[in-house]
């Protein structure tokens, strides 16, 4: 994509999850071992973005003090009784782009003030030139550092950055080497700033469509006892998927990856980066997403049908979302004759090769299944004549549906 031909490499799982960051202008955190490109690729993508000659400040927050972000009060304005600072070479005023690293730890008497500036991009209650901001920590669990307060991490977008183990041979020949890249034909600034616009233009169909996936993967993450979100971050969530088809649609990508579609979710969910005290196994969260989210994409008639018909004819939907949705559907559904109905469409589209074995096999067995608790007057003169034969009550309502799916 583009991230790619700018040198930074390996990076194609979370590369949709930047982007949209960056469509929505929020704070991205880098997550990774040392060495993994966290705030070399910050600069990179900033200067990509804003300019090569753009003022680029980098912070090791353990080290810095109010002085360095600030610079020095004027005693004149304090004399005014108002406060100024006289800037100094890496204070914050005139930056355009910042990255915080080793950001969880900060000292008490700076943090607020860095969080000010994630959150705001002021500082003491003043405007500064950032544009883009950015932070970086290295595992706690690893490093034996600081956890970060769940608080101020649901503030990010959170990113994992992979390391020499999730690139590919021909990469990493690449990067101990030093190959230079070859520059692309697209312009990174452009693109976000098409993916912005394109994002707002969107209408309120498409925001009910992303509305209605937040929603599911809320209720279904809560109801495990999973994570606990905040209003914020379902915000971040539904905006993160609009910036992400935003752009792939300004690109002309084909439909992102699974992975890719988790990693833009759960970059809202901080408990699964092992960087708060409050965590969660990544696996147990990934699962559910995926079953709600793989294939996604606006005017995806798994978030828009009106009812089971529309949802069975609907064309390129083989994959898990649509076969999790249409079940559920079945499930629900009270009319043997629209479930009878709808079996016959699966075994059609079986039959022409657009629904593959094993998920047509599923249907139809969700769609008996329905089918049997209607059936109690045929089955019940089996059962008198065979009753230790129970198996002989689930051949025949099987013989009865599969004879029925043959009349149109």
């Amino acid at each position: 994509m583009l991230l790619e031909p700018l040198g930074i490499l390996g990076w194609q799982i979370i590369e949709p999850t930047i982007l949209a960051a960056l469509v929505n202008e929020y704070p991205i955190l880098f997550i990774g071992r040392h060495g993994t490109c966290k705030t070399d690729g910050a600069e990179v993508i900033a200067r990509a973005i804003l300019g090569e000659n753009c003022k680029f400040r980098k912070y090791d927050v353990p080290l810095i003090n109010t002085d360095d972000l600030l610079g020095f009060p004027d005693p004149k304005s304090l004399a005014e009784g108002s406060v100024r600072y006289l800037p100094t070479p890496v204070s914050i005023w005139d930056a355009e782009a910042a990255i915080f690293d080793e950001i969880n730890r900060a000292a008490p008497f700076i943090a607020a003030k860095i969080m000010e500036i994630v959150r705001t991009k002021r500082a003491m209650g003043m405007e500064t030139s950032l544009k883009l901001v950015f932070s970086a920590l290295n595992p706690p669990d690893e490093y034996d550092s600081i956890y970060m307060d769940l608080a101020t991490a649901s503030r990010f977008i959170c990113v994992r950055v992979p390391g020499s183990r999730e690139m590919s041979k021909p990469e990493i020949r690449r990067v101990i080497w030093s190959i230079p890249h070859v520059p692309d034909e697209i312009d990174l600034r452009v693109t976000i700033k098409a993916a912005r616009e394109l994002k707002n233009s969107f209408d309120s169909e498409a925001n009910k469509e992303v509305e209605k996936i937040v929603v599911e993967i809320q209720r279904k993450i809560d109801k495990k006892d999973m994570i606990t979100y905040s209003v914020r971050q379902l915000q971040y969530m539904r905006n993160m998927l609009l910036a992400a088809e935003a752009t792939r649609q300004h690109l002309e990508l084909p439909e992102y990856t699974v992975e890719q579609l988790v990693s833009i979710v759960t970059s809202t969910m901080p408990e699964i980066f092992g960087i708060t005290r409050q965590r969660m196994d990544p696996v147990t969260i990934e699962g559910p997403i995926k079953s709600l989210i793989s294939g996604f994409r606006l005017g995806d008639i798994t978030l828009t049908a009106h009812d089971l018909m529309e949802l069975a004819r609907g064309k390129d939907l083989d994959n898990l979302s649509w076969a999790a949705t249409l079940k559920g559907m079945i499930t629900k559904e009270t009319s043997v004759d629209k479930v009878m109905a709808c079996a016959r469409v699966i075994k059609k589209r079986h039959a022409e090769g657009s629904v593959r074995r094993d998920t047509a096999n599923s249907l139809l067995q969700a769609c008996m299944q329905l089918y049997s608790k209607t059936q109690i007057d045929f089955v019940w003169p089996t059962l008198e004549q065979q009753p230790f034969r129970v198996n002989a009550i689930g051949e025949a309502v099987a013989g009865k549906f599969m004879e029925e799916l043959t009349h149109e």
